[in-house]
C-alpha cells in the first residue's frame, strides 16, 4: 500500500523504485537530485550516503561504519596504531602498549621481555624455547629408549596363560572376561616397578587384578 510520501515526485518514491529494482521515473529522479543538491549546499559532502572519515584521508564512510563520535576508516585507524607503537626496551621490536588491569601500560612486547627487564633473564617454561608438554614428550622419549624390551612383545593373554590366570599379588583367580578398566579386571603388573628397574621384559611382568595393581603402586617388593 502506497502512502502519501511514497508517491512519485518525492525522494521516498525514488527509494521505492530502488527497492523494487525498477527504473526511476523523471519526477523521482528530479526529487533525488534536488535532495542531493540541498545536502551539498548544507555542507554535507557525502550527499546523505554516509559520514566523512575523521582522519586525514577525508573519504566517505558508510552509515554502518560509525564507531564512536569520530568515525575513522580502517586505513586511518592503522596509521594511528602504527604512530602509537613504541620500541621494546629489551628486543627493540615495535609493539602497541596496552593498559593492564591496574591502569598502567605494558612496558615490553612480551612476557619473556618483561621477565628479562625485571629479573635480568627469561624465567618460566618458555625460557628454553620449549613448552612444558614438549619437555615432557622429550623426557618420556628418552625414558623409553632406556627401557629393556624383549625381541617380541608380550601380550596380556600370553602372560595370563603363563601365570595360570592367577593374580601375582593376591593369588586369586582373574576373570579374563572383564575389561581392563574394571575393578577386578586383568592388568599387567611389573614385579619391580618400571620406573625403578626400566625392565619391561617377560621376566619382570605378571598378571594382576586392576585393584591389586593400583594398590601396589610403585612400591618395590621386599623379599621375606
Amino acid at each position: 500500500m502506497l502512502t502519501a510520501e511514497d508517491v512519485c515526485g518525492t525522494r521516498r518514491g525514488y527509494q521505492r523504485h530502488r527497492r523494487l529494482n525498477e527504473e526511476a521515473c523523471g519526477p523521482c529522479l528530479d526529487a533525488e537530485r534536488a535532495y542531493s543538491r540541498l545536502r551539498y549546499a548544507r555542507g554535507d559532502r557525502t550527499g546523505g550516503r554516509g559520514v566523512l572519515c575523521a582522519g586525514s584521508c577525508g573519504r566517505v564512510l558508510s552509515t554502518g561504519s560509525r564507531s564512536g563520535p569520530e568515525p575513522t576508516c580502517r586505513q586511518c585507524r592503522g596509521s594511528a596504531r602504527n604512530a602509537a607503537m613504541v620500541p621494546c626496551p629489551v628486543c627493540t621490536s615495535l609493539f602497541l602498549p596496552v593498559r593492564k588491569s591496574n591502569g598502567k601500560l605494558t612496558l615490553t612486547c612480551s612476557v619473556d621481555c618483561g621477565n628479562t627487564l625485571h629479573w635480568g633473564r627469561p624465567v618460566g617454561p618458555s625460557a628454553t624455547g620449549l613448552s612444558r608438554h614438549a619437555k615432557w614428550s622429550i623426557k618420556n622419549h628418552r625414558r623409553r629408549d632406556e627401557v629393556l624390551y624383549d625381541d617380541h612383545p608380550y601380550t596380556l593373554a600370553e602372560i595370563a596363560c603363563r601365570d595360570l590366570f592367577n593374580c601375582g599379588l593376591c593369588g586369586k583367580m582373574v576373570d579374563m572376561s572383564l575389561s581392563g578398566m574394571d575393578r577386578w579386571g586383568p592388568t599387567i603388573d611389573h614385579v619391580v616397578p618400571l620406573i625403578v628397574s626400566m625392565d619391561d621384559r617377560r621376566s619382570n611382568v605378571q598378571l594382576a587384578h586392576r585393584f591389586c595393581n593400583l594398590s601396589k603402586g610403585a612400591r618395590v617388593p621386599v623379599a621375606v
